[in-house]
């Protein structure tokens, strides 16, 4: 069996050529940030089927209006020179690239299926970084833990707004290129609850 190969060494920083030099003799996936490099938690079987549900209707759909669909294994430029990640969904109107053929640039909508490790990290920070993408028109996070699909949608006026999916037959409709997913599809065949609603205890209201 070929032995595992860890090009980065915890704790040094590198250059964003070295990272990307590097990030091509690595085995796993990892995430550039002002110098410091990590990698990501490993996939899994739950994980996989998610992204390949929400990324293959799309696939199917794209022809028609002219979009490219990407998934897991393609880096995204979020700030040159400084962020570098692998979204788990990307549409595209074209696929630019930033002079390094792994390299992405320009998303019009990114999803995200949410790890439990970093899920608060992907629905904060992440956020908040690709936020400054200004060819960016949506974000979507999807939950592993309960149906349940979170949207960030920029306005034309440029302000952002938040949309929550809870129910199989709720559209959820990508902005700005007429592509469509439904819960139903997101969850199809994976054993994930559907998202229970958090209500009063009876015995808290009749105090």
């Amino acid at each position: 069996m070929k032995p595992f190969y860890e090009p980065f060494v915890p704790g040094q920083l590198y250059s964003v050529a070295e990272f990307l030099a590097l990030e091509q003799q690595a085995e796993d996936r990892h995430e550039f940030y002002d110098g410091q490099v990590w990698p990501f938690p490993a996939d899994t079987p739950r994980h996989n089927l998610l992204v390949q549900n929400c990324s293959l209707p799309l696939f199917v759909q794209r022809k028609q209006f002219g979009l490219d669909v990407f998934s897991t294994g393609m880096m995204l430029e979020v700030l040159p020179g400084r962020y570098y990640t692998y979204p788990d969904v990307m549409l595209l109107d074209t696929a630019p690239c930033s002079g390094q053929e792994c390299v992405l640039q320009n998303p019009l909508v990114l999803i995200e299926v949410l790890d439990p490790l970093w899920a608060e990290r992907d629905r904060a920070w992440k956020c908040a970084h690709y936020r400054h993408l200004d060819s960016l028109r949506q974000y979507v996070l999807v939950s592993q833990t309960q149906q349940f699909v979170e949207s960030y949608r920029r306005t034309a006026a440029g302000e952002w707004r938040y949309e929550a999916s809870i129910k199989p037959d709720d559209m959820l409709v990508i902005a700005d290129t007429g592509l469509q997913l439904t819960l139903r599809e997101i969850y199809d065949e994976v054993a994930v609850p559907l998202l229970q609603p958090q209500l009063p205890d009876i015995r808290e209201t009749i105090k």
